[in-house]
């Protein structure tokens, strides 16, 4: 699961995903490797700041604050040299 967000966390770092794209791929991640589990109410949250901080990336000049709540969100370290 770990790679796939970290690829996720790469393509929104490129502005590559719409939010609704994002927010699908997201879905879909947790869904394969959490399975009923992903309504647990912490992934939920972290669904939803990942959503709201890829939103905000791609509205602002701050992106670089922003890519990092989404890191966060993501559970992955934002410097793609790590």
């Amino acid at each position: 699961m770990h790679a796939e967000l970290n690829a996720l966390l790469e393509a929104a770092r490129g502005r590559e995903l719409t939010v609704a794209e994002l927010r699908d791929r997201l879905n879909e991640i947790h869904r394969r490797y959490l399975g009923d589990a992903a309504d647990a109410p912490d992934w939920v949250e972290r669904r939803r700041e990942a959503v709201a901080a890829y939103d905000d990336f791609s509205q602002t000049i701050e992106r670089h604050h922003a890519i990092e709540r989404l890191a966060k969100a993501l559970g992955v370290d934002d410097d793609p040299r790590s």
